[in-house]
C-alpha cells in the first residue's frame, strides 16, 4: 500500500511546531457512534464518515518563530517553515503525490478561503502579510488554480486545533459527562477552546473563543491598567499569561523563568511559611497576582459556559499543582453550584498537541477528498 502523508503546522506567539503524520484507511463501514480509540500518543485512530483512519505521527521539529530583528521576521518564518517541510519530505523520501495535505494551525482570525490571516495575531504581526498559497507553491503537483491541485490546504484558529486532539486524545475527558470543556492554552498570550465529545465549536468564521481578549477584573489589580496588543485594556492576557508573568518577574529584576518562579511560590505556600528574604517576597507576590487573574477567567468562564471540565495547555501547566491551585482558588470567582461541576485538568501531550490537531482538523473537514487516494 501506498504511504501518504500529512503536515500540521502550528504557528505559536514564541515557536512553531511541524508535525508529520502517515494517515492509512484501515475499514470503511464503521458505526458513527463507535468509540475513537487511542493506542499511544503517537498513533491514534480516527472514526469519520463511517471510516477508520490511523493516524501515526512519524516525526516532529520546532523552530523560533522570531527573528532578533523585527525587520526580517517574515522572511526568516517564510524561509524556515518551508525548509522544515523540505527536510521532512528528504528524510522520509516522500515523492511526487503522497503529500495530501498542509494543514496551519495560526493566531489570529484565518480566511480559509483566501488562505491568510486576517487579524488577531499581534505578537506575531508579520503573518497577515503572508498567503499561504504562495508560501506553499513549490510543493503543488499542479500549477493551475490552487482548488483544483493536488495538495490540501488549511488554515485554522491554534487553540480550536488543539481541541480536535484533547477530544480524541485525552483519556481524561467525556468519561462521565459529555461537555462541554474549555481548552485554556496559557503561553505568549491566552488561547481558547470550546468543544464537547462529538464537536468542536469554532463560531460563524471559526474565530470563536478569544478567551485572551475578555477584560478581567481582581482585586490585586489596584486600579492598574494595561494596554494589550490588540489595542484594548485589561485583557485578560495582559495579566494571565504567561508572558505577561515573565515581564512582570524581568521588571522587578527577578532572573528567573516563570517555571522556576512557580516552584519557588509553591515550596512557600506548602511550609505555610513566611517568603522569607526580599527577593522570594517578590516572587510570591508576582506569582500570586498571576494565578488571580488566571483564577478570574476561569471564574467568568465557568460562569458563561457552566463546563463540566477546563483544560490547561501549554508548558507552564504540565505543573499538576498549578492546576491544583487554580482549581481552589477559582471557586471564589464563580457561582458555586457551577464550580462544583467542573473539573481541571491539564493537556495531553501538548508540545506537538496544535501540529497534531491540525492534521485532525484537515482530515475531518477534507475527508471525501482525502480518501479518493488511499
Amino acid at each position: 500500500m501506498t504511504k501518504k502523508y500529512l503536515i500540521g503546522i502550528d504557528i505559536g506567539g514564541t515557536n512553531t511546531k511541524l508535525g508529520l503524520f502517515q494517515i492509512q484507511l484501515l475499514r470503511s463501514g464503521i458505526n458513527e457512534n463507535s468509540n475513537y480509540l487511542s493506542k499511544d500518543n503517537n498513533i491514534i485512530y480516527i472514526i469519520e464518515h463511517n471510516n477508520l483512519f490511523e493516524f501515526k505521527n512519524l516525526s516532529n521539529t520546532i523552530f523560533s518563530s522570531l527573528k532578533d530583528r523585527k525587520e526580517l521576521d517574515r522572511e526568516y518564518f517564510e524561509t524556515s517553515l518551508v525548509a522544515k517541510i523540505d527536510k521532512f519530505i528528504s528524510d522520509f523520501e516522500i515523492t511526487s503525490g503522497d503529500l495530501l495535505a498542509i494543514s496551519v494551525a495560526t493566531p489570529g482570525f484565518p480566511d480559509n478561503v483566501r488562505k491568510v490571516i486576517i487579524s488577531g495575531s499581534p505578537n506575531l504581526p508579520f503573518l497577515v502579510d503572508i498567503n499561504f498559497v504562495k508560501l506553499f507553491e513549490r510543493f503543488q503537483h499542479n500549477r493551475n488554480d490552487f482548488c483544483k491541485r493536488d495538495i490540501l490546504l488549511d488554515l485554522v484558529n491554534d487553540v480550536t486545533a488543539q481541541c480536535f486532539y484533547e477530544q480524541k486524545i485525552n483519556k481524561s475527558l467525556f468519561v462521565e459527562d459529555d461537555g462541554p470543556a474549555l481548552l485554556l492554552a496559557l503561553g505568549t498570550g491566552i488561547g481558547g477552546g470550546i468543544f464537547s465529545k462529538d464537536e468542536v465549536f469554532m463560531g460563524k468564521n471559526g474565530w470563536a473563543a478569544e478567551f485572551g481578549h475578555i477584560p478581567i477584573y481582581f482585586s490585586q489589580m489596584k486600579g492598574e491598567v494595561r494596554k494589550c496588543n490588540c489595542g484594548k485594556e485589561n485583557c485578560s492576557e495582559v495579566f494571565g499569561s504567561v508572558n505577561a508573568y515573565a515581564k512582570e518577574l524581568k521588571n522587578r529584576s527577578i532572573s528567573l523563568s516563570p517555571e522556576d518562579a512557580l516552584e519557588i511560590y509553591m515550596k512557600i505556600i506548602s511550609l505555610k511559611a513566611d517568603p522569607g528574604n526580599k527577593d522570594k517576597s517578590v516572587i510570591f507576590e508576582i506569582t500570586r497576582k498571576w494565578i488571580e487573574a488566571v483564577s478570574s477567567l476561569c471564574g467568568s468562564l465557568i460562569n458563561t459556559f457552566n463546563p463540566a471540565y477546563i483544560v490547561f495547555s501549554g508548558a507552564i501547566c504540565q505543573k499538576t499543582f498549578l492546576i491544583d491551585i487554580l482549581s481552589e482558588n477559582t471557586k471564589k470567582y464563580c457561582f458555586s453550584s457551577f464550580y462544583q461541576e467542573v473539573k481541571f485538568l491539564k493537556s495531553e501531550n501538548p508540545k506537538f498537541a496544535g501540529a497534531f490537531g491540525a492534521a485532525i482538523f484537515i482530515l475531518k473537514k477534507e475527508v471525501d477528498t482525502i480518501i479518493k487516494y488511499l
